[in-house]
C-alpha cells in the first residue's frame, strides 16, 4: 500500500517528478512503482493457470489483505472490473486503490484457476466473511 500512498503524494505535488515527465522518473516514482506492481501482480494471477495450485492460497491471502487495507472506503468487488475508473485513478485514496487491486486479483485468480475455484471461495469466505461474523458476534 506504500506505493499507492507515494503515488497519491506525488500526484498532489506539482513540483515533484510525474510519470509523464520521463520514463526514468516514472519507473522510480511512486506512481510508476504502483502501476508496475499492479501490472506484475495481475500478470502473475493470469499466468497462474499454467502452473500448479501452489499460488492460489498466497495470492488469495494477498488479495484479501489488500481489500481489508481499504477499510470501509474500498471499492470492493463492484469496482473491480472498472480498470482505472474502478480504482479511481491517481485521485482515489490509496486504500481504495489497494482494495480495487485486491478485488481484481481475486477475479483473475478465480478466472484462471478452474480446478481450485471451490478452494478460492472457501478462502475468501474464511478470510472476509468469517472474520467479520466472528468479530461481530463477540
Amino acid at each position: 500500500m506504500g506505493a499507492f500512498k507515494d503515488a497519491s503524494v506525488l500526484s498532489a505535488s506539482p513540483w515533484l517528478p510525474t510519470a509523464s515527465s520521463s520514463s526514468n522518473a516514472a519507473s522510480s516514482s511512486g506512481a510508476g512503482q504502483a502501476a508496475a506492481l499492479s501490472a506484475a501482480l495481475l500478470q502473475c494471477a493470469r499466468n497462474s493457470a499454467h502452473g500448479q495450485g501452489g499460488i492460489v492460497q498466497p495470492m488469495v491471502q494477498l488479495a484479501v489483505a489488500l481489500i481489508e487495507a481499504g477499510g470501509s472506503s474500498s471499492a470492493g468487488f463492484g469496482g473491480a472490473r472498472g480498470g482505472a475508473e474502478g480504482e479511481g485513478g491517481a485521485a482515489a485514496p490509496p486504500g481504495r486503490r489497494a482494495a480495487a487491486l485486491g478485488a481484481r486479483l481475486l477475479l483473475e485468480v478465480y478466472e484462471s484457476q478452474r480446478d481450485f475455484r471451490r478452494d478460492i471461495i472457501r478462502l475468501c469466505h474464511n478470510s472476509l466473511i468469517g472474520a467479520k461474523v466472528c468479530c461481530a458476534g463477540g
